[in-house]
């Protein structure tokens, strides 16, 4: 007896590729399956709910027609139960303190950051702000100067790279004097290795 995955990977063709591109192809089948897997009990339990909550609309809706019953009486009582146990038991929740949040030990959001960071190709430093510092010091040299907004983009991803490049040589310079906090005479350093100050 085959199993469901067995049966899924029999219909899908396999294109001529490469050994690599085959497997990471066969690895998203594979975690499409699970997640197809994974959805199955849910949509069941959705509909469940779903037939569920339609019956229950019909009952009402008889119910409404006739007389009061013994049985609406009853739901209630089972409404009000459900409010009873929905009741906060924590002194703190009653007077709407929250709770304290996730406490991450020093050192990991700053992993996740730096990871995040250099993943993304996004700019990191906002136009507007950055185009008015470009009007500004370039309205010092010269009135009347007009750029286009690729000018202005290129500018920023050069002035962001630069920045980046210089940061990654001043932390060097830090972890070479045996630290881990960049400061002031970092940057100094990196920058009269580069030969860009005296």
């Amino acid at each position: 007896m085959r199993t469901a995955y067995a049966r899924r990977c029999a219909r899908v063709p396999v294109a001529t590729c490469s050994r690599r591109s085959h497997s990471v192809v066969s690895v998203f089948f594979l975690l499409w399956c699970l997640a197809a897997q994974i959805r199955k009990p849910a949509l069941k339990h959705q509909q469940a709910k779903k037939r569920k909550q339609q019956q229950e609309q019909q009952a009402t809706r008889i119910k409404g027609d006739m007389s009061r019953s013994k049985e609406t009486a009853r739901s209630k009582r089972t409404i009000t139960s459900k409010k009873s146990k929905k009741a906060p038991k924590a002194p703190g929740a009653a007077t709407g303190v929250k709770h304290a949040q996730r406490r991450w030990r020093p050192g990991t959001v700053a992993l996740r950051e730096i990871r995040q960071f250099q993943r993304s190709t996004d700019l990191l430093l906002q136009k507007a702000p950055f185009q008015r510092l470009v009007r500004e010091v370039s309205g010092a040299q010269k009135e009347g100067l007009r750029f286009q907004s690729s000018a202005i983009l290129a500018a920023q991803e050069a002035t962001e790279s630069y920045v980046v490049s210089l940061l990654a040589d001043t932390n060097r310079a830090c972890i070479h004097s045996g630290r881990v906090t960049i400061q002031p005479k970092d940057i100094h350093l990196a920058l009269c290795l580069r030969g860009e100050r005296a």
